[in-house]
């Protein structure tokens, strides 16, 4: 208005008199009742269950960007071709909507897809001219208002569907455009962060209907002609993307450096236009089938990343058998001062596991196992893996209620234990019993050869019960094939020397006690009982161990203490947060290869692996071999780069499923979407 009626001066026109004052507005702002706007507004930023910030969304700035002449605000212009903007504006046609409307839309989408939210908010600007007002088009004042935009886009709604749902929510709340955006943050009970923004939100989308530059370019009937106008505009939110319409329609995606880098918010305007064109392109499709990747995300998302080759399935006890055939006579484990040869491991382990076949052990029977940390351990485990059966540990140490809830739920059919443990079972039940230092037991007596193999591959090799953080304790079923996939990826990514001495410290309820115990014996190299990884420095065979696999709390104790051998050179650390300043402790102590990984019982202990650097950043790398993961959000589409998703795993590592529980299993076990072969992840 202040600018037309500027040129009409210079084109000699005196302007009409506006027939009234900006103060007759505030008048009339101050005589409305605002219940109506108090109940209208409640109820919208009810269904906001947080804030949508954007800040949280993307990578943030490390530290500002360089602060040129912008004073700290960086702009990134994303501009469509005519032919593109053609199609935008049929789509909004089409669908009888505003364009402003169709960018509300899909920066709604957007922010879903990037946040997780169901709901979404972000701000908007509008007129805040109220139409009952006479003259009010022509006043000067500050009439424009910011307001919330709450949407839902649902996944299953066509994007033409939800175009008039956007439409139509902008509508109903005309009536009420003129609030105060202070009243509505106040009204939602949502309070401000730290961070820049409001309560709700911290992205802004303001549809330039008549933009100044294009005004002065068209001159006037006076024969003005202006030089190019640059305008340098700033709001208080750390995303405010203009939408600039015309024959080729720009949107200008003005950041703040402190908070959003500028690589970070190219890729979101990269997102936000692919996403434009193909909602464009099929206007019937449903919003959570769409995907803003481009093809070079996915090249790196299914190709380089995820290189899922085919794995050893051979069932565990071939893997072991094989070493003892090869080096009989070399140290398989070491209990104290006692040390057990490769030849002897395997026939002890051959008389119990004929023993259990005699009662009736073979695949698919799940036999338990509670056993003290001495060599003795790993003879129980190879014996129920021989015999056919799935070994399904307990712990001494365990409450007898999880022990009995862990034998009822399995349904294990008898117990490997020895006798020194057997108050540590439950009473009663039926439950079968097999101590393994019981003299009338004969077991010296028994055939010492090899088994006759009973295992397929998809046989179960253990049964793994998680913590029940969540509810009751589940069993994590294992087949032989999701075992040999993860020791056949430590295989090539160990060298020989760094498995010729492996600590075995873990409970055997844990699932990283599996690498510790068939890593290090399909290897050749020898395990190093302890009953906890900071007993180690008080072992007779401290110096005959080389690797040390345990969680990072347990690595940093033994280096404080000054307990970790001069022969230790590789760390494997898993199950808790891994902070980059014990990396660098532990390179600064000796230490040659740090590896961090990380897995759940689900997918086989370990999922992903990364060797930390001394000085680098703390990440936890990428699939193993054999594994395939994705970051997708609620829909199962990937991620773009950097935004935060769900982690989702599949591949050979993949368990089978829970114990006795089908319902749970397909909740937590979905099909794969980017597999052909019907996988799962």
């Amino acid at each position: 208005q202040l600018l037309g009626e500027v040129l009409q001066r210079y084109a000699g026109v005196v302007p009409a008199a506006d027939g009234g004052r900006f103060r007759d507005h505030v008048a009339w702002l101050q005589g409305r009742d605002t219940t109506a706007s108090e109940a209208f507004w409640r109820n919208r930023t009810a269904q906001l269950e947080q804030p949508t910030r954007i800040v949280s969304l993307l990578p943030s700035a490390p530290r500002a960007e360089p602060m040129p002449e912008l004073d700290g605000q960086g702009e990134h212009r994303c501009v469509f071709t005519v032919e593109e903007t053609r199609r935008l504006t049929d789509l909004a046609r089409r669908c009888d909507v505003t364009l402003n409307t169709l960018m509300q839309a899909a920066w709604a989408v957007l922010l879903r897809q990037h946040g997780g939210q169901d709901t979404v908010a972000f701000g908007t600007t509008v007129s805040g001219r109220p139409a009952d007002l006479p003259g009010v088009e022509q006043r000067l004042g500050l009439f424009i208002n910011t307001l919330p935009v709450i949407l839902t886009p649902h996944p299953a709604m066509p994007v033409a569907d939800w175009l008039r749902t956007v439409q139509s929510r902008n509508l109903d709340l005309r009536e009420h455009e003129h609030t105060p955006l202070a009243d509505i943050q106040h009204w939602s009970g949502q309070t401000a962060s730290g961070d820049a923004g409001g309560a709700l939100f911290d992205s802004l989308l303001v549809f330039e209907s008549y933009p100044v530059a294009e005004a002065l370019r068209r001159g006037s009937p006076g024969g003005l002609r202006f030089s190019p106008v640059i305008g340098y505009e700033r709001t208080s939110y750390p995303l405010t993307i203009a939408i600039m319409p015309g024959d080729r329609l720009e949107l200008h995606h003005r950041y703040d450096r402190a908070h959003l880098t500028g690589t970070a918010v190219a890729h979101l305007a990269g997102h936000l236009r692919r996403l434009l064109l193909t909602m464009a392109e099929a206007p019937n499709r449903p919003l959570g089938a769409f995907s803003v990747l481009d093809e070079a995300d996915r090249d790196r998302i299914f190709g380089a990343w995820n290189q899922a080759e085919p794995m050893d399935a051979t069932p565990l006890p071939r893997l072991f058998e094989v070493q003892a055939a090869r080096s009989p006579d070399a140290t398989a484990v070491i209990a104290g001062t006692r040390s057990v040869s490769y030849g002897d491991l395997n026939r002890q382990a051959n008389r119990l596991a004929h023993r259990l076949r005699a009662l009736g052990v073979g695949p698919g029977v799940p036999v338990a196992l509670m056993l003290e940390r001495t060599e003795v351990l790993p003879t129980g485990l190879l014996a129920i893996l021989k015999a056919g059966g799935a070994y399904v540990p307990l712990d001494p140490d365990y409450p007898a209620d999880r022990v009995a809830y862990m034998l009822a739920d399995s349904q294990a059919a008898l117990v490997v234990t020895q006798r020194s443990l057997l108050p540590r079972l439950p009473a009663g039940g039926g439950l079968r019993v097999l101590a393994l230092d019981d003299p009338a037991l004969g077991l010296e007596n028994g055939p010492a050869d090899d088994p006759l193999p009973v295992n397929r591959a998809e046989d179960a090799a253990y049964v793994i019960y998680t913590s029940g953080s969540t509810g009751r304790p589940k069993g994590v079923v294992i087949e032989h094939r999701n075992a040999s996939a993860l020791i056949d990826w430590a295989l090539r990514l160990y060298r020989p020397e760094q498995l010729q001495g492996v600590l075995a410290s873990t409970s055997v309820c844990f699932d990283l006690s599996v690498w510790e115990f068939f890593v290090t014996l399909s290897a050749g190299g020898h395990v190093v009982m302890a009953d906890n990884a900071l007993a180690l420095p008080d072992l007779p065979a401290r110096d005959r161990v080389c690797l040390i696999n345990t969680v990072p709390s347990a690595i940093a104790g033994l280096l404080r203490s000054g307990g970790i051998p001069a022969g230790v050179r590789t760390v494997n650390l898993a199950g808790e947060p891994l902070a980059q300043s014990l990396v660098d402790d532990l390179y600064a102590a000796g230490i040659a290869d740090v590896y961090d990984l990380y897995g759940p019982s689900e997918d086989t202990t370990y999922s992903t692996v990364t060797r930390r650097e001394a000085g680098g950043r703390a990440n936890i790398g990428r699939p193993i071999d054999g594994t395939c993961g994705y970051v997708l959000d609620g829909d199962l589409n990937p991620v773009p780069l950097g935004v935060v998703g769900e982690l989702y795993l599949g591949g050979a590592g993949l368990a089978r499923g829970y114990l006795n529980r089908p319902g749970l299993t397909a909740e937590r076990f979905v099909a794969d979407p980017f597999s052909t072969g019907g996988g799962r992840l």
